[in-house]
């Protein structure tokens, strides 16, 4: 039998999939946790540090239980580079797009769950095409996967609903690692850029705007990588009082995703570097 679905019923249906779980490992990269936010361990207080994962796992993998990823350059040769570090049990690189606007069409056909976008194309820049496929296609993830490390273009990204931003020369199982982690609910940032975030909230002034006990521990565990169900589990509370809890911080924050809810808790000392384990 075959059932006909709409484009937003498919994202439904594949966003629905269970994953292989993601262990820790000695060596790997890239989550959101403000107690080690994205880079290699600085020795010091409120040094940058790293969150491991490893996308192996030893059981057979599920076919449907595989990331599937959307690869957008203009540069061809960089797309097969790319289509080449993915081509693992873990990741099915369902196609590529050499455009902005190719991507648009494509995310609705091909329903990947995770985007690697560059930012420098023709007809409209990777921000931008972020910005459109938040809009229209709220459950894909986005990574921006760039040669600038400017600040500019990292806020930029993340205020365009971005998931992760990472340069052009992250290693392999790097890559791999940062693709499951946002498949997974987290977040990502590249060691250097993790650094400049990092060093630009530690000046900034605490604000107003107030988190409940609740909501300040919810965010240090989403922060520390740990997806809705969990973050369920740990506080004993169901996955919708979670995602209620998610959209009210969003909507204190003025934020859209978990990379700038926990950008701006730190900026604004909602939260503390030293709040998570």
């Amino acid at each position: 039998m075959v059932v006909d679905l709409t484009p937003e019923q498919g994202w439904r249906a594949a966003r629905s999939v269970s994953f292989a779980p993601i262990r820790a490992a000695p060596s790997g990269t890239f989550g959101l946790h403000p107690a080690t936010l994205f880079g290699r361990r600085v020795a010091g207080a409120g040094g940058v540090g790293l969150l491991d994962w490893s996308h192996n796992v030893t059981n057979e993998v599920d076919p449907a239980s595989r990331v599937r990823v959307l690869v957008v350059d203009d540069h061809p040769i960089f797309r097969a580079g790319l289509r080449e570090q993915l081509e693992t049990d873990d990741f099915d690189v369902v196609g590529e797009a050499g455009s902005g606007l190719e991507t648009l069409d494509l995310v609705g056909r091909l329903l990947p769950q995770v985007v690697l976008m560059d930012i420098a194309m023709s007809e409209m820049n990777g921000i931008e095409t972020t910005r459109r496929l938040q809009t229209s296609f709220p459950a894909v993830d986005v990574i921006i996967l760039s040669v600038y490390d400017d600040e500019q273009y990292v806020q930029a990204a993340l205020e365009a609903g971005a998931s992760g931003y990472l340069l052009k020369t992250v290693e392999t199982a790097e890559l791999q690692s940062a693709v499951a982690m946002v498949a997974h609910g987290g977040s990502v940032l590249s060691p250097s850029i993790a650094r400049q975030v990092l060093t630009r909230l530690s000046g900034s002034p605490p604000a107003s705007i107030k988190l409940s006990e609740r909501e300040r521990q919810v965010l240090n565990l989403a922060a520390s990588g740990a997806a809705n169900k969990r973050i369920a589990s740990e506080l004993y509370l169901s996955s919708r009082t979670v995602d209620a809890h998610m959209r009210s911080i969003f909507d204190k924050l003025g934020v859209s995703s978990r990379t700038e809810a926990v950008i701006e808790a730190v900026r604004q000392h909602l939260i503390q570097i030293e709040d998570v384990d």
